[in-house]
């Protein structure tokens, strides 16, 4: 069997290693694949699951040096092994039958895909290490997603912007604990970045487009009168208006301030006399 993998049987990947010297149980080998025979097995309740078998041989060995596919053996060795896999199976009342066999690369294919579940697991049961390597990919991913993206993602931060940072967030950490298959979560991840590039594209290049989506800034103080209309569409109150005075103008005196906006960004800013 191969550590750390697992068929469709429930059971490890099956091998079978030709080797010119003797082993015993627990003896783990470094081989090289050859090839593998592709098997149907019948179950007792008559189930039907592929269990193929892979073949190989030792790093190490001298049997066969120029053997690089399965097809390179001899017939007679081939037929050997296929009827050992038969009549193993008839002895635990199973149905066997190799249906085909198959080069290197499929079986190769097969091992990194067992290896790669292995790595960040399937479904919502994953261990410590499987989260831990879906986190270290998403980082990665997210990363080049906010590149595409643009700056203004964490830059500008208007309505537009922070919808891309919460969906972000929420929908990649379902594939970080496994709530959500990975692949889909990662391409629904793209569409929101493609819709967020494609409309700050728009927003730049129409004004009228940018008011309908980000709105625009409102006047809340001017000339020592608060515009308690303006404050109300904002739904902020006189103290909101004098601490924006405090944060940007660095002073409590309304009399050093000309003019007090709320940005489309919700931040309030100051236009000192």
């Amino acid at each position: 069997m191969i550590p750390g993998t697992k068929g469709e049987d429930g059971d490890p990947l099956d091998i079978i290693v030709l080797a010119e010297h003797g082993t015993f149980p627990g003896c783990l080998i470094d081989c090289r694949i050859i090839g593998a025979f592709q098997c149907e097995q019948t179950e007792r309740d008559g189930q039907k699951i592929c269990n193929d078998r892979l073949v190989g041989f030792p790093d190490v060995s001298q049997l066969f040096p120029d053997v690089k596919e399965l097809s390179d053996l001899p017939e007679s060795i081939l037929n050997q092994l296929e009827h050992f896999f038969k009549n193993y199976n008839e002895q635990a009342d199973k149905v066997f039958e190799v249906t085909a066999r198959l080069k290197a690369a499929p079986p190769l294919k097969l091992i990194a895909m067992e290896l790669f579940l292995k790595l960040f697991g399937e479904g919502e049961h994953l261990d410590n290490l499987q989260m831990s390597c879906r986190g270290a990919a998403m980082f990665l991913i997210m990363l080049v997603l906010i590149r595409i993206s643009g700056r203004r993602s964490f830059g500008v931060r208007t309505a537009l912007d922070n919808i891309i940072a919460v969906s972000l967030g929420a929908i990649m950490s379902r594939a970080v604990v496994g709530a959500s298959p990975f692949v889909p979560v990662v391409c629904r991840c793209f569409v929101i970045v493609l819709l967020h590039r494609g409309t700050g594209r728009l927003i730049a290049g129409n004004k009228k487009f940018s008011r309908v989506i980000e709105g625009q800034e409102i006047l809340l103080f001017e000339d020592g009168v608060f515009i308690k209309a303006h404050m109300k569409r904002a739904l902020v109150c006189e103290e909101d208006v004098m601490q924006g005075g405090r944060e940007t103008a660095l002073t409590e005196d309304m009399n050093q301030i000309q003019k007090v906006y709320i940005e489309r960004n919700g931040e309030i800013s100051v236009v000192k006399k």
